[in-house]
């Protein structure tokens, strides 16, 4: 059996398996996908211009870029965060065609690119796109939750963590009488019901 460090050590392996997953499956979106269709999900936005150039901490070049948007609409980066990593399509005919960053900031209208790229002093005029190709923000805030966990020295948290990881037995009681709300309910969804109250750490119910 794995100790505690192990199932942690694993936790995070897994956790980067996923990430670069996600961002696998995004570089096929965008091959497979119209920017049409890309937009639809809220992961791509066209139709941008760019204000102008920024130098940010490391010297590291910053492409602002924005969007009219129209009164009542969606902001086009509803789906976008700070932290996000994003691929920059120029407009057609400049070299190179596209560069990899991340937001590093988002507005409601316009967003802030970090690109390790240094463009001239004249941006490219025309039309550009981006599309989300993962989220180091979400992954990294995963991380610190398990690091969280892994010390907590808290009685709840760490007998919630224990019990999760196999290296302590969860307490089950005898499930109450329970009369029911939903009449409705079929008798696999009232076992549901009825581990769920009988369960003194924690309950998983998976289905629909």
């Amino acid at each position: 059996m794995l100790d505690s460090d192990e199932h942690f050590a694993e936790l995070m392996r897994i956790t980067e398996l996923e990430r670069d997953a996600e961002k696998e499956k995004r570089m096929e979106e965008l091959e497979r996908f119209s920017l049409s269709q890309r937009e639809a999900t809220g992961k791509t936005v066209s139709r941008l211009t760019i204000d102008g150039l920024e130098t940010g901490v490391g010297g590291y070049q910053k492409i602002v870029l924005s969007r009219v948007v129209k009164e009542g609409t969606l902001t086009p980066f509803h789906a976008m965060n700070r932290g996000d990593n994003v691929r920059l399509t120029f407009p057609e005919g400049f070299t190179p065609a596209f560069v990899d960053g991340t937001l590093d900031n988002v507005e409601e209208a316009r967003v802030t690119v970090a690109v390790d790229l240094r463009l001239p002093e004249e941006p490219p005029e025309g039309r550009c796109v981006i599309d989300l190709i993962g989220s180091d923000a979400t992954y990294q805030r995963m991380k610190r939750a398990l690091n969280t966990i892994k010390r907590t020295q808290e009685i709840t948290p760490s007998r919630l963590r224990e019990v999760f990881l196999g290296q302590d037995e969860a307490i089950v009681a005898d499930a109450p009488e329970i009369d029911f709300f939903n009449k409705d309910l079929n008798v696999l969804q009232r076992q549901a019901v009825g581990r769920a109250f009988a369960a003194q750490d924690a309950s998983v119910v998976h289905g629909p």
